[in-house]
């Protein structure tokens, strides 16, 4: 019948503008995100040229340290954590060039600036999670200390990233959490995954 065809119409218009929606909203978001990286490469290239930084040289992290009370936290591919005083960062002189400002015998991951300790979530490229406790760590005042082992490691794989464990999104953080370090950590779950969580977002 005529209206079962105009059923059919708008049902197949309603379907193509979702797909222009979809569409539209990916390709904003991919926008997006060049403009961030525009702009962000922009700042780091001013930031190295205010620093007078040498052929190679890259900024890897900023800290605005304030009255040097906290800790830097360095996460390294072979499993290891060092937490450096944020005090063994400060200098004499505002001119000076300050070097080795982390342990170069393995390649880093992450790097944080904490004042007070908390939670963190390490992730490995085996997908396993560890949840620990920062003040498991000792803190060292020379910047060049190689850490100790937090994450034990099957061969073949590293100790991808480390993030504050709230900002995971994890919702049982207790079955990824240890009490003592080293640890290997729990394999991740489905519904604790990136993938899921972005999913249930969409």
């Amino acid at each position: 019948t005529r209206a079962m065809k105009l059923l059919n119409v708008l049902d197949t218009q309603l379907g193509l503008l979702e797909i222009k929606q979809d569409i539209n909203r990916k390709v904003k978001s991919e926008i997006d995100q060049q403009q961030r990286e525009y702009y962000l490469n922009n700042q780091l290239h001013t930031i190295q040229e205010e620093l007078g930084m040498d052929e190679g040289e890259s900024v890897v992290y900023m800290v605005l340290p304030g009255d040097y009370r906290g800790w830097m936290l360095f996460f390294f591919e072979n499993g290891k954590a060092a937490k450096v005083e944020l005090s063994a960062y400060r200098t004499t002189s505002n001119r000076r060039k300050l070097t080795g400002a982390y342990s170069d015998k393995s390649p880093l991951r992450t790097a944080l600036c904490l004042r007070e300790d908390c939670e963190l979530a390490v992730y490995s490229t085996e997908s396993r999670v560890l949840v620990f406790s920062t003040a498991l760590l000792g803190s060292k005042t020379t910047r060049a200390t190689q850490g100790v082992a937090v994450l034990t490691l099957k061969k073949k794989f590293t100790l991808d990233y480390a993030c504050p464990a709230e900002a995971t999104g994890i919702a049982n953080l207790a079955r990824y959490r240890a009490r003592s370090l080293p640890a290997v950590g729990a394999l991740l779950k489905a519904e604790d995954s990136d993938e899921k969580q972005i999913s249930l977002m969409d």
